[in-house]
């Protein structure tokens, strides 16, 4: 449907779906290290002006080594502005250092709706995950100096990582 609304002598025209599927992804964490394990809030929103029947909720990625399931991957239906919360898993045990495209498409048989959206994942290996913490911490160091127990922190970690000693880096 189209409306037309005049407010100071200006015309705006608004066009509204009648049915639409939004995909809220928590995208702040853009990287996981090799061998982990995370879970991101994912939320299958209607958007739209009817009611949204049959959802199925489905992933893919662009290469083999991450497994990737969800907590659920049926809705059986959302009322207008209702939202359902999933938990998307990623296991990155298998995989390799590298970028990772993950596609979300969520598919709604009556009406018949299809909405998708991308998701690109870093998996770095034990070192880099490390190193680009540490990089992090120095750079917030930096920023605020008065922190000296930061300081000593940083100065461990810096000498483990040294030492090939990730995991004891990573803790610090």
């Amino acid at each position: 449907t189209e409306q037309i609304s005049t407010s100071s002598g200006k015309t705006t025209r608004t066009r509204s779906l009648p049915a639409a599927l939004s995909i809220i992804l928590d995208s702040s964490r853009e990287t996981i290290n090799e061998g982990d394990l995370i879970e991101i809030p994912l939320i299958i929103e209607n958007t739209g002006e009817v009611i949204v029947n049959d959802i199925d909720v489905s992933l893919s990625v662009d290469k083999l080594g991450l497994e990737l399931r969800l907590t659920r991957n049926y809705i059986s239906s959302l009322k207008i502005g209702e939202r359902a919360d999933l938990i998307l898993i990623i296991d990155s045990t298998g995989a390799i250092s590298d970028s990772y495209i993950i596609s979300l498409t969520a598919n709604a048989h009556d009406p018949i709706i299809t909405e998708s959206a991308l998701f690109v994942l870093d998996v770095l290996s034990e070192g880099e995950g490390a190193k680009s913490q540490l990089v992090f911490i120095q750079d917030l160091f930096r920023n605020n100096p008065e922190c000296l127990e930061l300081q000593e922190l940083v100065k461990k970690a810096e000498i483990q990582l040294k030492e090939g000693n990730y995991e004891g880096a990573r803790s610090n």
